[in-house]
């Protein structure tokens, strides 16, 4: 057999390859998350609010943000939240200065719930820590490029990452090692250490994030 003839060619074969690789992850995660779910009595929909919620803190979150976040439909969600308030896991109350939203909080049992579901992605913690700072630095780079075409082409909700955010300021520094600025942190950033779901993340106009990814991506591509 020709050696183009098989299932991918070898200029395919890269992204063939990551793209499994991300699908195997993703499948881990779907599994794990299913186990857990199950172990607890709850849907993966429902831990995943539960988890929203715990990442909020103090603040009340409305069933609007809480679908917008999640990428889910508010009918799904008002579903979800309806059973986590019958297993006291989440508590409703009418929103400040707005009597017709519902305002979600965790209960204390709900927020025990949380923080062990919140605990085990730890794992994946453990598992890339193994790369080195480069190869973390371009992890994270390759991941950012990615949810950014998935979330131009509606397959994500809008992601909340150092690149689109109205603090980041790329390339600010001289340093190589931290040549990257957070201006609501007022502190330097490492390329590995960009965060790709922050929840301080307040989103820069449009403009502002085209300038980012340009200034961003033109100096990397060219090292």
């Amino acid at each position: 057999m020709h050696p183009t003839s098989s299932a991918h060619s070898s200029e395919d074969m890269p992204n063939a390859s990551i793209s499994e690789g991300l699908a195997k992850l993703a499948l881990a995660v779907q599994q794990r998350a299913w186990r857990d779910a199950n172990a607890l009595g709850l849907s993966p929909t429902q831990m995943q609010i539960l988890v929203f919620l715990r990442r909020r803190g103090d603040t009340p979150a409305t069933l609007g943000a809480v679908a917008r976040d999640l990428g889910l439909t508010a009918a799904t969600v008002s579903d979800a939240v309806r059973v986590l308030v019958t297993k006291a896991l989440v508590q409703k109350d009418r929103a400040p200065g707005n009597p017709r939203a519902l305002a979600l909080t965790l209960t204390l049992e709900g927020s025990e719930v949380a923080a062990h579901i919140s605990n085990w992605p730890h794992s994946l913690e453990l598992a890339t820590a193994d790369l080195n700072p480069e190869e973390q630095a371009t992890f994270v780079r390759g991941l950012s490029k990615v949810i950014r075409h998935l979330e131009r082409c509606g397959d994500i909700s809008v992601a909340r990452l150092c690149v689109t955010c109205a603090n980041f300021r790329p390339h600010h520094h001289p340093d190589p090692a931290w040549p990257h600025h957070c201006v609501l942190m007022d502190a330097p950033l490492a390329e590995r250490t960009l965060r790709l779901d922050c929840d301080e993340h307040e989103s820069g106009s449009t403009e502002q994030q085209r300038a980012a990814w340009s200034t961003w991506l033109d100096i990397e591509q060219r090292r």
